[in-house]
């Protein structure tokens, strides 16, 4: 019996503590890290149903109405019929503990071989489950641990105004952070965070770290530096206490047990960052979000030549990177296209243009501008989030027009038909300054007018689809003229990320000279489709337990 309970003692794994119980709707979760997830019906002679909301594994049976309790070992098999977990009830007042499996990447580096730095990944958020882009790196030999993005997900918001109309604190859904008790759980062996680039989903989650670890070390580029100050006076939180800023390219402070590189990398926000990390004697390329395409042909052959200098310098034990768009077939187009048909659309448009797009997306506001002054038209951003990021983007030199507002007379002013309009909106998000004008909301400072021409710099993005068709027939309804990508032969938006052709063409540089290729950021059904188009031919590191055998045991 001592045997036995020393055995399991050796075997216990890390417990990783989280805090729900129940998705954004309120139902209980139905999926959790490639596991069913089933209700507990034992009542109240179960002894984890006492306020605490508690993961155990279970080997499930027919039959039975008990399930044999499984212990969470490495050597757990799975023959004795589909594995899934049970969640027990909690009380909303609670403070809520989750015990369940070690990441499902536990262990894939970190293999006990002979000259080896054994290296875990743990993936806190950016696949189908909670939050954004966050992934952890857990050096074993040193047992420190360095963190990869803290991204928020982003979900439709909306502000209620106060008794005395000012704008209510955004209210945060903590299923749109990363684990954030894996975090304060292990603060200790945490030497800092770095942040791949500024979209929400990458650092978004910054403004809402947790108290524990508010000193702990972000390190981050400039615009995305200004843009997480940005945030935190908007959401009323105080600012990370250890905010350190390096240049694309760079070296990134001293972090015991990693040496870490930046390099910089296609994206549609600027300053975007891939980083070659060193553990010990293992190497890992993180990529994060990226494209292969640029703005046009030079652009992609100057980020290749620095994928093949990052292939010389050695072999690559892991690969990880952004699969969002592999579910799309074709190869992305180069940036510049879209130029060419937008500056048709204001060259023609008899009144003012008015431009939905990411207020992240500096880098083609920038374009935009250029093809507006050199039709005598000015550009002028509308509401809180472009006007912020404008603000932050001139600062660095990133956004520079020509057509002052000083400069021009009253009558120039009044003339719609010389302004093209950049806002946000284009996925119909409640707060945004287009979807507050089409629906009459008192709060929005633009005035929709029924000559103006709404050329949407952007595409639906999935799960927005039903919300985003809701504002365009909104908009037709009323009576005002609007352009998507695609309408009328008319390019107007390009992805951000690589679409299946890209994803070929990554995979055949990096197959010789990498172990294992980790794709992250996907939904389940994304997941299903890399596995079929590569999982025969790359070794990947899967997200969710599968009937073939887990890679670590191969």
């Amino acid at each position: 019996m001592e045997t036995t309970e020393k055995r399991r003692s050796a075997n216990k794994p890390t417990i990783t503590r989280l805090k729900f119980s129940e998705d954004e709707k309120g139902k209980p979760i139905s999926s959790f890290q490639g596991y069913k997830v089933k209700p507990c019906n034992m009542g109240t002679s179960c002894p984890h149903c006492q306020g605490v909301f508690d993961l155990t594994r279970y080997i499930g049976k027919k039959g039975p109405k008990r399930p044999k309790v499984m212990i969470f070992t490495d050597d757990v098999k799975h023959s004795k019929g589909e594995p899934f977990l049970v969640a027990h009830k909690s009380t909303p007042d609670e403070v809520r503990v989750t015990q369940t499996l070690p990441s499902f990447t536990e262990r894939l580096l970190g293999r006990k071989q002979k000259g080896v730095t054994p290296v875990s990944i743990v993936t806190l958020g950016g696949m189908p489950f909670r939050g954004g882009s966050c992934t952890a790196y857990w050096n074993h030999e040193t047992d420190t641990i360095i963190i990869i993005d803290y991204g928020r997900k982003v979900k439709n918001q909306t502000q209620d105004l106060d008794e005395a109309g000012k704008q209510k604190k955004w209210e945060i859904d903590p299923f749109e952070l990363p684990y954030e008790d894996f975090l304060v759980q292990y603060r200790d062996k945490i030497q800092g965070i770095i942040v791949t680039h500024l979209h929400i989903d990458h650092c978004g989650a910054l403004p809402y770290i947790p108290e524990e670890i508010k000193d702990i070390l972000v390190c981050l580029t400039p615009l995305c530096y200004l843009t997480v100050k940005s945030m935190c006076e908007m959401a009323e939180t105080p600012e990370p206490e250890n905010m350190v800023i390096f240049q694309p390219g760079d070296k990134i402070a001293d972090l015991s047990g990693f040496k870490v590189k930046s390099f910089p990398l296609l994206h549609s926000a600027l300053e975007t960052v891939g980083f070659d990390i060193r553990a010990g004697n293992q190497r890992i390329l993180h990529f994060g979000d990226f494209n292969l395409a640029g703005l046009n042909q030079q652009e992609r052959e100057t980020q290749n030549k620095l994928f093949d200098e990052l292939i010389k310098e050695g072999q690559i034990d892991c690969l990880t990177f952004d699969a969002v768009g592999a579910a799309r077939e074709g190869k992305r187009l180069y940036e510049e296209r879209i130029y060419t048909d937008i500056e048709k659309i204001i060259a023609e448009a008899p009144g003012r243009v008015i431009i939905p797009i990411f207020s992240s997306s500096i880098g083609r506001i920038q374009k935009l501008i250029e093809i507006a002054e050199k039709h005598g038209r000015r550009a002028t951003p509308w509401g809180n989030a472009m006007e912020t990021s404008w603000r932050n983007a001139s600062k660095l030199g990133y956004l520079k027009t020509t057509m002052k507002t000083s400069d021009l007379t009253v009558t120039e002013l009044l003339d719609s038909s010389k302004e093209v309009a950049f806002v946000t909106g284009g996925q119909a998000e409640p707060g945004a300054q287009l979807t507050k004008s089409a629906f009459g909301d008192e709060r929005s400072n633009l005035r929709l007018r029924h000559d103006d021409l709404i050329a949407f710099c952007q595409d639906p993005i999935p799960g927005n689809e039903k919300r985003v068709q809701g504002l365009d027939n909104r908009l037709t309804e009323d009576g005002y003229e609007i352009t998507r990508n695609g309408n009328n032969g008319l390019v107007t938006h390009v992805s951000g990320h690589n679409l299946q052709g890209d994803l070929d063409d990554f995979f055949t540089q990096f197959r010789r000279y990498t172990r294992l290729f980790y794709p992250q950021h996907m939904s389940s059904r994304t997941w299903e489709i890399v596995e079929e188009r590569y999982g025969s031919k790359y070794n990947l590191i899967t997200p969710k337990f599968k009937e073939r055998t887990p890679l670590w045991e191969q």
